[in-house]
């Protein structure tokens, strides 16, 4: 877009004095003005741009006539009312000068001469040099996601603004709240406000150069807000030995293109099965040894770059009967998963089971069951067996199983309780023999 500048700027003040003083002195001819070789009178302008410049004389400005040259050069070239060079054209009309840069001009230094012409019987001329600096300044960023709560730090590429050591200073609209832009250099950086609309935020950055005239430049991107993911806390899960079991993990805001990975050491046999989606689940093969295991994961929106962890606990249990206590009886030993237990006719007896859980019973629990033919020939409570004084001698058999309450692993094994009669003995011993009379006889 063309920009029209028409005021009079303060460096081309020392033209207009040239000027007067050239046209009220007579019959000299002055040449170009001494300022112009040390920097003053230089104008900034960008492609597209036209400046405007009207001198004032002490003089009837109807006895004045300017003419311009304009080459790459301080030499002076052929003054005419119009001339072109390096895509600067200077022109003159009704005592007002015009820069015009075309749009396509890359930067460069053009010198405009102004040469002022009087008549008054004796040609009075008198000469001034803009140095006109074509500059072109960019600044472009790439675009950026992230996320409620995320840090955004977006460096600009910027060229062609650092021009003869001007200051710049760079604004920003657009922005969600909790970013700002770095007024020295142009820089995006902080972390986004939770309570920031997620959404696209198109962004622009400018750039103000303190020449004369100002000149701005500006770029836009997009800052993408997400809305910020979280996970779901996870209970401990429960499996037993020998068992597979999958642990569904789920969030709020995650996006089909979420990863899930574990991030704790590996526990061979527990793994990330689904690894992308917006749930995740890890899977407890049936071959994971018992034990507790704490697993760390994360999930990542690869878009956004947030990252979130959780952890899940996991109890992989098993049970076992080892041997079997008694009172008023006689236990033992389990042996290939099968144990003898002895009672005597008339005589209560207790039997207390012995079993070993990992972990530990006393977070997972214990129940004993029983079960079988002969199962209700004895009465159980808790971790106990006991037989009435009324069961009859004989042999029962039966199945115990314990089950560890939380994770489900159970173990069984084989009772044989055989019930021995009362003996009877005799009151008399004849003949070197004892005489017994039992049950059966």
């Amino acid at each position: 877009m063309t920009a029209i500048k028409s005021k009079h700027i303060g460096v081309l003040s020392v033209f207009a004095v040239a000027l007067m003083l050239a046209v009220c002195v007579s019959p000299m001819v002055f040449t170009e003005d001494s300022d112009a070789a040390t920097g003053d009178g230089t104008i900034y302008l960008r492609p597209g741009d036209t400046y405007t410049w009207t001198p004032t004389f002490n003089i009837d400005a109807s006895r004045v006539s300017l003419t311009v040259n304009a080459g790459t050069s301080t030499t002076p070239g052929t003054f005419s009312s119009s001339s072109t060079a390096g895509g600067v054209t200077a022109s003159v009309a009704n005592k007002t000068v015009s820069i015009s840069v075309a749009d396509n001009t890359s930067a460069s230094t053009i010198y405009v001469k102004v040469k002022a012409t009087t008549t008054s019987g004796v040609s009075q001329t008198a000469t001034a040099t803009i140095t006109v600096k074509v500059i072109v300044p960019t600044i472009s960023f790439s675009d950026v996601n992230t996320y409620q709560g995320g840090s955004v730090n977006a460096v600009p590429s910027i060229n062609g603004a650092s021009i003869d050591g001007k200051t710049v200073t760079y604004t920003a609209t657009g922005l969600p709240s909790g970013l700002s832009v770095n007024a020295t250099n142009g820089k995006v950086t902080g972390t986004v406000s939770s309570s920031a609309q997620a959404k696209t935020y198109n962004v622009k950055v400018t750039g103000t150069i303190a020449t004369d005239p100002t000149q701005t430049f500006s770029g836009s991107f997009d800052i993408v807000v997400a809305s910020a993911m979280s996970l779901n806390t996870i209970g401990t899960q429960y499996t037993a030995q020998g068992t597979a079991k999958d642990i569904s993990l789920t969030g709020t805001n995650t996006t089909s293109g979420t990863t899930w990975s574990i991030t704790s050491s590996a526990v061979s046999g527990i793994t990330m099965s689904t690894a992308t989606g917006t749930s995740g689940k890890i899977t407890v093969a049936s071959s994971v040894a018992a034990g507790t295991y704490t697993i760390d994961y994360k999930a990542v929106n690869p878009t956004s770059g947030q990252q979130v962890s959780n952890s899940v606990t996991v109890v992989v249990g098993n049970v076992a009967i080892n041997s079997v206590t008694a009172t008023g009886g006689v236990g033992g030993t389990v042996s290939a998963g099968a144990i003898t237990l002895y009672a005597v006719q008339g005589t209560a007896a207790e039997f207390t089971v012995s079993a070993a859980s990992n972990p530990s019973a006393a977070n997972l629990g214990l129940t004993l069951s029983k079960t079988g033919t002969n199962a209700d020939k004895v009465a159980l409570s808790g971790q106990k067996i006991s037989t009435a004084t009324t069961l009859a001698a004989g042999t029962y058999s039966f199945t115990l199983t314990e089950t560890q309450a939380s994770t489900g692993a159970t173990a069984s094994v084989s009772v044989t309780l055989i019930v021995d009669p009362v003996f009877d003995f005799s009151n008399s011993v004849t003949s070197g023999s004892l005489s017994v009379k039992g049950a059966g006889n």
